[in-house]
């Protein structure tokens, strides 16, 4: 529904046109089998049915990379129309950020959006530089706890001592993030 756009700056976009990169860890027709990859394509679906150009990139797990011999790009789809770039990692360089880096700056979009990503605060930190408003979606808790507030079969109610790494470098980074916006009111209280 219109009511429930994510990003203020496509909200009231009706006669602006306007370049939108999703970026999510994984995508819902490669390994990605949750719920946070049906919602950002249909994300992608619905910004470009209201005519903005919406590019997504999505990491593919390891089983559809094997043939890959290094980083990159391993293919570019159009997947219900939206112009989707699949990247593998082969080694630990370069990096996750320096990757989605090279495609902002071929892509050139006017607005960036990150969902799950395990590589989040990164990204930020990287991207944040080329001066791009950056609008992330908080879709799980990773950036607050590696567990995601969940061990020995629980949920842990809030982040743990272990856990201070993580939650120290999102916040750290998350000063370089313009908007967000939680899939629920008690996610964002949570962060």
């Amino acid at each position: 529904k219109p009511s429930c756009l994510p990003c203020p700056l496509v909200k009231q976009s009706k006669a602006i046109d306007v370049k939108i990169f999703l970026i999510n860890q994984e995508h819902m027709h490669f390994g990605g089998p949750g719920g946070a990859e049906r919602s950002v394509q249909s994300l992608a679906e619905f910004y470009t049915s209201q005519g903005h150009e919406v590019v997504q990139a999505a990491m593919l797990r390891r089983r559809f990379t094997r043939d890959m011999t290094e980083s990159g790009v391993l293919s570019v789809r159009y997947i219900n129309g939206i112009k989707t770039i699949l990247l593998g990692k082969k080694s630990r360089l370069p990096t996750h950020a320096d990757l989605i880096a090279s495609l902002i700056l071929s892509e050139n979009p006017d607005v960036i959006h990150t969902n799950v990503l395990h590589f989040a605060t990164s990204v930020w930190d990287r991207l944040f530089a080329m001066g791009i408003p950056i609008v992330h979606s908080l879709r799980e808790y990773k950036l607050i706890c590696r567990n995601n507030m969940f061990r020995n079969r629980q949920d842990c109610g809030t982040a743990c001592t272990g856990c201070g790494l993580s939650l120290l470098r999102s916040q750290s980074s998350s000063h370089h993030v313009d908007a967000v916006v939680g899939v629920s009111s008690f996610v964002q209280k949570q962060h």
